[in-house]
């Protein structure tokens, strides 16, 4: 399997002017993501694609993508 996919990343790294805080007028995201799969085994390839079709149907990760998802973060700091 091989993922891929450009990032805008000047949003995620320190600005020359506020230094060394972030760039707050750039949000930064993949512009895409790409997944390629290759199977290696003796399935048909029309076995693999009704596979693939499964999974990109039902995998909970892709719906992250996909889909609107609420997410939240906790700092947990022993000490």
């Amino acid at each position: 399997m091989s993922t891929g996919g450009p990032l805008l990343v000047r949003g995620a790294t320190p600005s020359p002017s506020t230094n060394p805080g972030l760039d707050d007028g750039v949000h930064p995201v993949f512009g895409e993501v790409r997944v390629e799969v290759t199977p290696d085994g003796p399935a048909p390839a029309e076995r693999c694609r009704q596979l693939h079709a499964a999974v990109d149907e039902h995998c909970p990760v892709l719906d992250l993508f996909r889909n609107t998802t609420p997410v939240t973060t906790e700092l947990a700091v022993s000490g």
